[in-house]
C-alpha cells in the first residue's frame, strides 16, 4: 500500500502499466487487419474523396465516423513517413491504449487509493478481450479513451471548474461521433457523480449532466438523420438476447474476475443511507441487458466495450474499500504483502487467460462469434498476407483470375493485395449488391483460383461458374487455395 502523495508510488504503478501494456502488445500490432478492419480502411478511410464524404457515407455502422476521418489523416500525412504496413494502421489504436491507462491512472487515484487503481486497470491490461480492441483498426479504442476522459471532465466539473463543462460536452460530442451508441455509456458517466455523492440528486442536476450525451448525439447525426435512422434500423446481431447477456456478462465478469472478486462485497451491499446510490450503481451495469433484451435481432456484444471505463472506475471504488479495511484487520505488514501477492495473481491470472482462451472462445460464443477471448482473427492459421504471397506466385500477378468466397473474409484479403501493390481487381468478390457474373473474366484463361474456408465452399462456387476442382494449393485457417478448372478439361 503505497502512499497516495508518493512520486516513486506513481512513477512504479504507471510504469508498470504502461510496460505490461507493450509486452502483451509487442506482437498483435504486427497482426494482418480482418474483414471489418480492413472495409473500414478501404470503403470509409479511402474511398470517400474527402473528409465530409467520409460524415455522409453513414451507410453501416462499420463506418466509425470521426475515427475514420482521423485514419484518414493519419493515413495521407503520417503513413508515408513510416509505411503502409499493418503495424502503422494500428500504432493509434496502441497510442490511444497508452493514453487511458496513464490519464485514467493519473486521475482515478485522486478519489482512491493508487493500489486499487492500478490493480483494476492491470487486470484489464491483461485481459484477452484488451489485445484485441487496444490494437484495433476500429473506433473500440478511441470510444474507450473518449469515455475515460470524459469521466475525469465530470469530476472536474463537480469540483465548480466551471470551464471543464464545454470539455465535457465536447468528449461526448467526439464519442458519440465515434459510434452512436457510446451516448449510452457517457450516460452512465454522467450518473457517477451521484453514485460517489460529489453532485446532489436533483432533476436539474440529472439534465445537467445526462442531457449531454443525448443532445451530442442530435447535434451531430441530425444532418444525415435519414441515412442514420436507416443504419440502426439495420437487422444485424445476435438471434437470442438472452445468450447475448449472457455471453456479455460472464465474459467481463471472468476477464476483471480478480477486482470482482476483491469488489463485489462493497458494491453489492450500500451502506446506510446510500441505497440511491447503491441502485444507480446497479443501473450501470446492467444498461446493455436492456438493450439485448428489447432489440432484435440483440447487439454484437462489443457494442457495449465503451462502458468499461465506467465500471472499472466502480470497481476500484470496491477495491479500495477492501483495502481500506486490510490494515484495520490484519496489520500494515499483512497489507503490504497481500498488495504484492493480489499483484502477482492478477498477472498470472491473466497469463493463464491468455493460455486458455481458445477454450474460453469456445464456450463464450455463439455460431462462431466472440468478441472477448479469440475470435478467428486472433488465431495463427489467420494469415491474409500469407495467402497474398501464395497468389502472387500461383498467378503471376494476373487480374480476374481469383475470386475469394464470402466465408473466407475477402475485404482481409483485398486489403492485403492493396497493399502489395497489385490492383483493385486481382482478388474478385461478391459485394452486397452485387455478384460476379462471370469468372474468371479472360475467356483465355484455362485455370483459375477460388479461396474458400472449405472443400465444400469451393465446390459450390466452382459449380456456380461452371468449373472443377483440380487440386488445393495450400492456405492458412479459413482461407484455402483451390485452382480451378474449366467442366471437362
Amino acid at each position: 500500500m503505497t502512499n497516495k502523495n508518493s512520486k516513486l508510488g506513481i512513477i512504479i504503478y504507471s510504469g508498470i502499466l504502461l510496460l505490461v501494456c507493450a509486452i502483451f502488445l509487442r506482437e498483435k500490432i504486427q497482426r494482418c487487419l480482418w474483414y471489418d478492419e480492413a472495409l473500414t480502411i478501404i470503403d470509409f478511410v479511402a474511398g470517400p474523396s474527402t473528409y465530409i464524404g467520409i460524415y455522409r457515407q453513414y451507410v453501416i455502422p462499420n463506418n466509425h465516423i470521426l475515427y475514420s476521418v482521423f485514419m484518414r489523416f493519419w493515413m495521407h500525412n503520417v503513413c508515408p513517413f513510416i509505411s503502409f504496413s499493418n503495424y502503422s494502421f494500428r500504432l493509434p489504436s496502441m497510442i490511444a491504449a497508452f493514453a487511458f491507462l496513464l490519464s485514467s491512472f493519473l486521475f482515478w487515484r485522486k478519489h482512491f487509493s493508487d493500489f486499487s487503481v492500478f490493480i483494476v486497470l492491470l487486470a484489464f491490461t491483461v485481459s484477452p478481450a484488451f489485445l484485441i480492441y487496444a490494437v484495433a483498426v476500429r473506433g473500440y479504442m478511441f470510444s474507450i479513451l473518449t469515455v475515460s476522459l470524459a469521466i475525469i471532465a465530470v469530476f472536474k466539473v463537480c469540483e465548480n471548474r466551471k470551464t471543464w463543462f464545454p470539455a465535457y460536452c465536447l468528449l461526448s460530442l467526439i464519442s458519440v461521433g465515434i459510434m452512436p451508441t457510446n451516448a449510452f455509456a457517457i450516460f452512465a458517466v454522467s450518473l457517477l457523480p451521484f453514485v460517489f455523492g460529489k453532485a446532489k440528486i436533483t432533476f436539474p442536476n440529472f439534465l445537467k449532466f445526462s442531457s449531454v450525451p443525448f443532445i451530442a448525439l442530435l447535434c451531430f447525426y441530425l444532418p444525415i438523420f435519414p441515412q442514420f435512422i436507416k443504419t440502426i434500423s439495420i437487422k444485424e446481431g445476435w438471434s437470442s438476447g438472452f445468450a447475448a447477456i449472457g455471453v456479455f456478462y460472464f465474459s467481463t465478469f471472468i476477464i476483471l474476475l480478480i477486482p470482482s472478486a476483491s469488489a463485489i462485497f462493497s458494491l453489492t451491499i450500500p451502506k446506510k443511507g446510500e441505497i440511491i446510490e447503491g441502485l444507480l450503481c446497479v443501473f450501470i451495469f446492467i444498461i446493455p441487458a436492456f438493450f439485448f433484451i428489447l432489440r432484435s435481432p440483440a447487439p454484437f456484444p462489443r457494442t457495449f466495450i465503451s462502458l468499461l471505463p465506467v465500471w472499472l472506475f466502480l470497481l476500484s471504488a470496491g477495491v479500495h474499500a477492501l483495502e481500506k479495511k486490510i490494515p484495520e484487520k490484519c496489520g500494515q505488514r499483512f497489507a503490504n504483502f497481500a498488495t504484492l501477492f493480489l499483484t502477482m495473481i492478477c498477472m498470472g491470472y491473466g497469463l493463464i487467460l491468455n493460455s486458455n482462451k481458445t477454450t474460453l472462445s469456445a464456450v463464450f460464443s455463439k455460431d462462431g462469434q466472440d468478441d472477448f477471448f479469440e475470435p478467428y482473427f486472433m488465431k495463427n492459421d489467420f494469415q491474409p498476407d500469407g495467402i497474398t504471397i501464395n497468389l502472387m506466385k500461383l498467378t503471376d500477378k494476373k487480374e480476374g483470375i481469383v475470386f475469394a468466397d464470402m466465408n473466407s473474409d475477402p475485404p482481409s484479403l483485398i486489403f492485403s493485395s492493396l497493399r502489395f501493390g497489385l490492383k483493385n481487381n486481382f482478388i474478385l468478390c461478391d459485394r452486397p449488391r452485387t455478384k460476379i457474373a462471370l469468372f474468371p473474366q479472360n475467356y483465355e484463361e484455362k485455370e483459375a483460383f477460388i479461396i474458400a474456408s472449405g472443400k465444400d465452399r469451393a465446390e459450390s462456387v466452382s459449380s456456380r461458374f461452371g468449373l472443377e476442382i483440380l487440386s488445393e494449393e495450400g492456405g492458412f485457417g479459413s482461407q484455402k487455395i483451390f485452382r480451378v478448372g474449366k467442366t471437362g478439361m
